[in-house]
């Protein structure tokens, strides 16, 4: 939230866990509504892990770019994603870290 509120060209920033065995878990999500900031926790339901703004950090051990998509889940506009992949003291992946930026 705090990553969000003081980067003006940032729409959005999530955090996505690395699926388990038994499916995706929540991704914790925070973007810009007008002038207010809003945090939102999505159901593990989503299929994240297939998405281009997950799957190519997750996938290649670096910080990408996605393709540009519509974005459903906040904004409701074209954007792009900048993912980082989260490493343990190990290496192994813990999630990917995003910032969204609108496409105008």
């Amino acid at each position: 939230e705090e990553f969000v509120g003081s980067q003006p060209d940032v729409a959005g920033s999530a955090f996505a866990f690395e699926p388990k065995e038994n499916g995706p878990l929540p991704v914790a999500y925070v973007y810009r509504k007008g002038a207010e900031l809003v945090r939102k926790l999505e159901g593990a339901d989503s299929d994240y892990a297939q998405s281009g703004w997950y799957a190519g950090p997750a996938t290649r051990g670096v910080a990408l770019w996605s393709d540009p998509y519509f974005d459903s889940f906040g904004a409701e506009k074209m954007m792009i994603t900048y993912g980082a992949p989260i490493l343990d003291q190990q290496g192994a992946l813990l999630g990917v870290l995003t910032a969204d930026v609108v496409m105008y």
